[in-house]
């Protein structure tokens, strides 16, 4: 944040909305021999029968009828897809299995045959036994053997770096083997959250298929297959889906992961800051959220958190003043209080009140953060804001920006004593169906590149309403906004940039 903005005017003069696993059983065996013991059976390669991938004009049934065909598969599901919308076009060249469009809504995978069903689970009975012993690091040569099992001929993992411009090979290190996120058809598959494979007339060939986190992208799993048919596939988003969650576990005891996703050293400051942070992007079915942070690699005192319970979801995004480790120590401080009051049941106006004290009984007068705190009770789209000196958050319905939401101002977190009579009531207001909200941090908007102007306000609803009109899920809008910052001034931004985007799509 730039102290300089300290006093001035945010919000407009007047306001544009008014308020108001199957079981399987495991074998208890501590030594390394016990876990290879039970993994020799299981995982013994089964050749599949070479298949011609069925086309609409060799009898394929159509892709409707497939879709209601659908069912659960062997007590797993894919998360990702993303409702009847334009899917992002990344590169050529390939086919895409799956669908995509504008909401993260969950979508049952295709069940499998018997026979395959069968050899699905006795691979995957063998690689959770196993996973339980195995080294981080030998996490991926796991998956692949258990990717061979199941008639992949090769397979290999593939981790978003930081800024998710890059998939890495696992293992590896910073700057080894990468593939551009975009352009290519690792990256598509990154992007769509669906499975790309290459097409050849020989019906063998690369198939690239997304590792998710629940909605939220950590890589893609890269197979050569001998048949790419609609179970082939299947068969695989069930492994990525057992192996992401594997890969996230197994990353909380190594650094393995988190060293081969950075292109660059980070900072002190940076490092503190991503241990605060949740997940980049989450969903349930009614809901969508997703959130970036830049400069990855140096960011200071932006922060953002979220957490759904029981029906509601609430959010939050802060901006300490000032840069570095003095910052960090501060946002860190921030969220920290942020959840320590949201698990205690405080409502938004005494969390913000404990916010305030903390950071004045810290920091003093010379310390603040700006912040917006906010609540969605997603049956019905009830919407609660309190504003901290923020820059006010803009509201998107029908796929345009209608305004930023006026809500009553407060001073920043830790000069609330300042204030010469009460702070203002909290702000409500009543989302339609497919209404977003985008909270963002001054540094998006009011840094400026050493020759021209700053991104602006202008800039940032031009880009959104793009965006929405594409229909990209809102993971795929920030990543790409963020980069569009990023790329605005160069690389080298002046402040935090933040944004945490929320949006609302109930079932109907």
């Amino acid at each position: 944040m730039d102290v300089s903005l300290v006093g001035q005017e945010r919000l407009p003069a007047a306001p544009l909305v008014q308020p108001c696993r199957p079981t399987v059983p495991t074998r208890v065996d501590g030594s390394a021999r016990g876990a290879a013991t039970a993994m020799a059976a299981p995982l013994t390669p089964v050749p599949l029968r070479r298949q011609r991938p069925v086309t609409p004009s060799r009898g394929r049934a159509p892709l409707a009828e497939r879709r209601r065909a659908v069912g659960g598969g062997a007590g797993t599901r894919r998360v990702g897809g993303q409702g009847p919308s334009r899917r992002p076009s990344s590169t050529s060249g390939g086919r895409d299995r799956g669908r995509g469009g504008a909401y993260d809504a969950p979508v049952p995978l295709e069940p499998l045959s018997p026979s395959a069903g069968d050899r699905f689970a006795a691979a995957v009975a063998g690689f959770l036994e196993s996973a339980h012993l195995v080294a981080p690091d030998a996490l991926p040569s796991l998956i692949s053997t258990t990717a061979r099992a199941l008639g992949a001929t090769a397979a290999s993992v593939w981790l978003a770096d930081h800024q998710q411009r890059f998939l890495v090979r696992v293992p590896g290190r910073a700057g080894d083997e990468r593939h551009p996120i975009e352009g290519t058809m690792a990256g598509r598959a990154f992007i769509s959250s669906e499975v790309v494979e290459a097409s050849h007339e020989s019906d063998r060939g690369p198939m690239w298929v997304p590792l998710l986190d629940g909605v939220d992208r950590i890589g893609v799993l890269e197979l050569e297959v001998p048949a790419t048919t609609d179970e082939v596939a299947g068969r695989f988003r069930h492994l990525a889906s057992i192996a992401a969650a594997e890969l996230i576990a197994r990353g909380q005891y190594s650094d393995i992961y988190t060293i081969t996703r950075r292109q660059r050293a980070m900072s002190l400051a940076a490092e503190m800051q991503w241990q605060v942070l949740p997940p980049n992007s989450f969903a349930v079915r009614d809901l969508s959220v997703a959130a970036m942070l830049e400069p990855a690699y140096d960011v200071g005192g932006d922060a953002f958190d979220y957490a759904y319970q029981d029906g509601v979801l609430q959010f939050a995004i802060f901006d300490a003043v000032g840069h570095g480790l003095e910052s960090s120590l501060m946002s860190t401080l921030t969220v920290g209080t942020y959840r320590h009051r949201r698990r205690s049941g405080d409502e938004l106006d005494r969390t913000a009140r404990a916010i305030d004290t903390m950071i004045a009984d810290q920091f003093g007068d010379a310390r603040y953060a700006t912040g917006q705190l906010g609540r969605v009770d997603v049956s019905s789209g009830r919407l609660t804001l309190v504003n901290a000196g923020h820059p006010p958050p803009l509201l998107i319905r029908n796929e345009r920006v209608v305004g930023p939401l006026t809500c009553p101002p407060r001073l920043p977190f830790g000069l609330g004593h300042l204030a010469k009579e009460p702070p203002g009531p909290m702000f409500d207001e009543q989302l339609e169906p497919g209404d977003a909200l985008l909270l963002y941090t001054d540094g998006v908007v009011e840094a400026r590149r050493s020759r021209g102007s700053d991104f602006g306000l202008e800039r940032l609803e031009h880009f959104l309403h793009r965006a929405l009109a594409s229909g990209l899920p809102v993971a795929e809008m920030l990543r790409r906004l963020s980069h569009e910052v990023l790329d605005y001034y160069g690389g080298q931004l002046q402040d935090d940039a933040s944004m945490l985007l929320v949006r609302w799509h109930p079932a109907r």
